[in-house]
């Protein structure tokens, strides 16, 4: 709920090669020389409701099933702003590829910049009364973890 998940890459020590969110119903296992001996597989239920999901990625979601997995997988996205290509599962009242408008993604700070931003008003109420850094949330509240 109100989640602000972002990756420009910006930082030039680290390479955004990744989606920003990545769902997987598995984690590899490796012996003591590095080889892939197996996996564990894990049950998937998750729910995005008013996050932003977003960075200079044409695909900033991904949704990886290990080969034969008998895995469940419960997963949604509603009242998000998401950066998507081909992605469309599990979709919901979501606002695509529009700029969030953050105010200065060089200096990290993913704040809405401004009153044109999507992100302001365009969530639900999920009585979540303060945003992250403790500011109160309107009737109206805004997408993502920052209240304009």
């Amino acid at each position: 709920r109100h989640c602000t998940m972002v990756n420009y890459g910006t930082n030039p020590f680290v390479n955004h090669s990744e989606p920003t969110l990545s769902l997987r119903d598995f984690e590899i296992i490796y012996d003591a020389q590095g080889n892939e001996i197996g996996a564990n597989i894990f049950d998937v239920y998750a729910q995005f409701k008013n996050c932003v999901i977003y960075g200079n990625k044409n695909e900033e979601v991904e949704v990886a099933r290990y080969f034969n997995s008998s895995a469940t997988w419960n997963y949604g996205f509603e009242n998000c702003l998401m950066k998507l290509d081909t992605f469309n599962t599990g979709l919901i009242n979501v606002i695509r590829n529009q700029d969030p408008r953050f105010e200065d993604i060089e200096t990290y700070s993913y704040k809405p910049d401004t009153i044109i931003s999507p992100l302001i008003n365009n969530s639900i109420n999920l009585g979540v009364l303060n945003d992250i850094i403790g500011k109160p949330r309107d009737g109206n509240p805004d997408i993502g973890a920052y209240e304009f």
